[in-house]
């Protein structure tokens, strides 16, 4: 069974209708909107016309493709379809994938307060060259936060240091040694403990990362055998596991929420509201024990009925 444990979204929205054919009287969907946060609320009638997966992932409102199909722009997905249909995050480089069969996230995206994603980022290396920076990634929108992850670094004779741009400052976080002889990127995953790959370890609530790469002392491409390795000429950055914990905005918490029937999310009849305790900022519905569904849309809560 599905859980209902976040999906964002206000309430706001309207139906008219309009005589056709006789007597016949069909609803025409209308979106009403939150200036402000930029925030569409559509109808029932106009989510039913909005596509629902990608590949075999299926994706719930407030996240959604196409226009007023997501409830704000940072829930705007995108289906690649290059022979394996992926689904993209509106930065266009984080990328939703399956996670482990045996947990809810990543699956069904909006279903579960956790999405498993994947990260990659390639760096040339050029001889001569001894320091590279990383362009810095950090969640697609402010209603993400990194919940955890493990990052590979995947290089030739490196120091690998954070960059904290708040403090200015730089830490180093794993290194990479470069033994000669052949190693394919493979094998270097599967035993990233430093010899030509490492990891970095990220914890609840952070919210994004930038990494520079400085070549260890004594480690040179006249260690290397074979100059053509892709190891040797790249510095790849990939996720070995990230997930993005959601949440709603709008307002900081519950009592400041249901005060404002405009933009309320839990629009769901059997549905409730709860503070985020890990983010200090937000929050989340659900369904109502003994209800299924997604709380935020109308209807969205339906009896669970078992198996």
């Amino acid at each position: 069974m599905k859980l209902c444990f976040l999906l964002l979204q206000l309430a706001l929205l309207g139906t008219q209708t309009t005589p056709v054919s006789g007597a016949a009287v069909v609803a025409t969907s209308t979106t009403r909107r939150n200036e402000e946060n930029n925030i569409v609320v559509p109808s029932t009638a106009m989510l039913a016309r909005c596509p629902k997966a990608c590949g075999n992932l299926s994706f719930a409102y407030p996240f959604g493709i196409g226009s007023g199909c997501f409830r704000a722009p940072e829930f705007n997905l995108t289906c690649v379809d290059g022979g394996i249909p992926r689904i993209l995050f509106v930065d266009g480089i984080t990328e939703v994938i399956d996670g482990d069969t045996s947990e809810p996230s990543g699956i069904d995206v909006g279903w579960s307060q956790l999405i498993n994603i994947a990260y990659n980022s390639t760096i040339p290396v050029v001889s001569g060259v001894d320091v590279y920076n990383m362009s810095s990634w950090s969640p697609p929108g402010r209603s993400f936060v990194l919940f955890g992850s493990s990052i590979n670094v995947m290089a030739c004779g490196f120091d690998v240091y954070l960059l904290d741009h708040d403090t200015g400052t730089s830490s180093n976080v794993c290194s990479t040694t470069c033994p000669g002889g052949q190693m394919t990127e493979t094998a270097a995953l599967q035993n990233c403990n430093g010899t030509w790959c490492c990891s970095v370890r990220f914890f609840i609530n952070f919210q994004g990362f930038q990494f520079s790469f400085v070549r260890r002392r004594g480690e040179d491409d006249s260690r290397v055998v074979d100059h053509s390795s892709p190891l040797w000429n790249k510095i790849s950055v990939t996720t070995n596991y990230a997930r993005l914990m959601w949440r709603v905005l709008d307002q900081p918490t519950c009592a400041d929420a249901e005060g404002d029937a405009a933009t309320y999310a839990c629009i769901s009849n059997h549905s409730s509201c709860y503070d985020t305790s890990l983010t200090h900022a937000g929050y989340q519905c659900s369904c109502n024990g003994g209800y299924l569904g997604n709380p935020y849309v109308r209807g969205g809560c339906s009896r669970d009925k078992g198996n």
